[in-house]
């Protein structure tokens, strides 16, 4: 059976005797593009399915999203890429927001040297901004990649970057130390702009559920002791109010929880999400393979459990091969095998393609 046909069958409770196996190379595919190692082959929309399909690896990282954005009452926004990195920048009555990422050439990352929210009128202006967009369906990019993966991967389509206003602040609009004082300074007209922000979203939900995509993620790089006790405050109810628009148009819902686990891998059902994906354990993350389901909780699928740096030197062969069984002698089949976050740039191109040999599927 292909990977699509298997993922979906182990996602609407059907028994396979293979796991679905699926991994994010884009972080691995960039560096090679950045060096100029990568072959012609592989260079383009289906030259990269064709780089996945080579390795024997289920794509679904990502799809285009399936909808845009206008800006009104004088807001704009625009962003300027050079090879020194991103400046972005909304313009608004009220004023402007910057932000700046570096490109770090030693990795081939990005890295936040400046945020657009620095204080509290910053995140009321971020606020206004949010109410000024108008979200307008867009299908099409998304069936047409949908249409190019076919049976070699599952397109997935993406929730806002990141969906609860917290997860905004504490990975791309402030940081965590700067997100934890405005808390700490005013808690209740920081609440006050992160509804504001989260009443505005609410139309992008209606063209979700509209799209005919089975699959939504939520792509909120969830790390526990980053977003701590902050979510039962404020992610909870908002992600049910959300996931339940969602499961009402039939769709499947993923969250990208990415760094620790405990305690949040185990409010994630409740939260009203169907998988959990990304999920890094030990000897990497917080807690062993053995333990992810105990932690988990019984009806959410786990998707993950391969940690990106067993790709690279850092890790024996035998280490590499040794995880690998340990997950498959678990027999779970609420699991599908995915790189935990993804594969980095230092990575051994022959464990990517060992993948499938290990599990039976190569």
């Amino acid at each position: 059976m292909s990977i699509r046909s298997d993922f979906w069958k182990r996602i609407h409770g059907e028994r396979t005797d293979l796991i679905p196996w699926f991994g994010d190379l884009s972080y691995y595919y960039f560096s090679l593009a950045q060096r100029g190692c990568l072959p012609e082959k592989y260079k383009g929309p289906a030259g990269e399915v064709r780089f996945y399909r080579d390795r024997k690896v289920g794509i679904c990282f990502y799809a285009p999203q399936t909808y845009r954005v206008e800006y009104s009452g004088g807001v704009s926004f625009d962003e300027q890429v050079t090879p020194d990195g991103i400046v972005s920048r909304y313009r608004t009555k009220y004023g402007e927001l910057t932000s700046v990422q570096r490109y770090l050439p030693s990795n081939y990352s990005y890295a936040y040297t400046e945020h657009f929210v620095k204080n509290l009128e910053d995140l009321k202006v971020m606020a206004h901004i949010f109410e000024q967009i108008r979200y307008l369906p867009d299908y099409e990019p998304f069936r047409q990649r949908d249409a190019l993966y076919g049976e070699d991967g599952v397109a997935v389509e993406l929730a806002p970057v990141s969906v609860a206003p917290i997860q905004k602040l504490l990975a791309r609009w402030a940081g965590v130390a700067c997100t934890v004082e405005l808390f700490a300074d005013d808690p209740d007209e920081f609440e006050d702009c992160l509804t504001r922000i989260e009443e505005a979203q609410m139309p992008v939900f209606d063209i979700l559920a509209g799209s005919g995509a089975p699959l939504t993620e939520f792509a909120e790089n969830l790390s526990s002791e980053i977003t701590g006790s902050f979510f039962d405050r404020y992610n909870l109810a908002y992600y049910r109010r959300v996931t339940d628009i969602l499961h009402k148009a039939g769709k499947t819902v993923s969250i990208h929880i990415d760094g620790t686990l405990k305690p949040c891998l185990g409010k994630l059902h409740s939260a009203g999400f169907d998988i959990a994906e990304a999920v890094t354990p030990a000897p990497v993350g917080d807690i062993p393979p053995e333990a992810l389901r105990t932690e988990a909780g019984a009806d959410i699928f786990i998707w993950g459990g391969l940690p990106g740096a067993m790709f690279t030197p850092a890790f024996t062969d035998r280490q590499f091969e040794s995880h690998i069984q340990k997950l498959l002698a678990l027999d779970d089949q609420r699991m599908i095998l995915g790189v935990a976050d993804q594969v980095p740039p230092d990575a051994i191109d022959a464990r990517v393609r060992e993948v499938s040999r290990i599990i039976g599927r190569g």
